[in-house]
């Protein structure tokens, strides 16, 4: 099933464009993914019973506090910054902990790490094992902690839509 007509507008936005200009298009595909009257709700910058808020979370319906995925929205340009993405990777591993640390939540929580088009997939086990697993910093030498690879794969390209609406199966 291709991506609806709104979401695919996302290829014309400038790569110098910001965060914001991004959110109609990713809410457009949540909500194909997640559509009223499915088991989730589409919840922008929720879920607020937690520190760390994320630009949109899925949460199971009529349990607000259960957050199955967490998506965080960054430019294109923060592909190309080796800051921006350590700064990307470090704020989804932080959103992902702070989910694990709710009264209530499920054993496997993922989230999607959006740079522009291009998606990094994580996910936190019940034992707080996040996948991918992080690259330490290096105290004396500068080193890529989140490297390009990790952001990978592009959102209009088939294979991307496939894993993303596996991993809603999953969920």
């Amino acid at each position: 099933m291709p991506w609806p007509e709104d979401f695919l507008l996302i290829g014309g936005i400038p790569f110098e464009a910001v965060e914001k200009h991004y959110y109609p298009h990713y809410s457009a595909l949540l909500y194909d993914v997640f559509p009223p009257g499915s088991p989730f709700m589409v919840s922008p910058s929720g879920p607020t019973n937690v520190r760390w808020h994320s630009d949109f979370s899925i949460q199971v319906a009529h349990h607000v506090f259960l957050t199955p995925l967490v998506v965080e929205i960054k430019p294109a340009t923060h592909f190309d910054t080796i800051s921006a993405r350590e700064y990307a990777d470090w704020q989804m591993r932080q959103r992902l902990t702070s989910l694990m640390s709710a009264p209530i939540h499920l054993p496997t929580v993922y989230g999607l790490s959006f740079l522009g088009r291009r998606v990094c997939f994580y996910r936190l086990e019940e034992g707080g094992e996040v996948i991918p697993f992080s690259i330490p910093r290096d105290p004396d030498i500068v080193n890529d902690v989140a490297p390009q690879q990790g952001w990978r794969m592009d959102i209009l390209e088939q294979d991307t839509e496939d894993q993303i609406r596996d991993l809603v199966i999953t969920i």
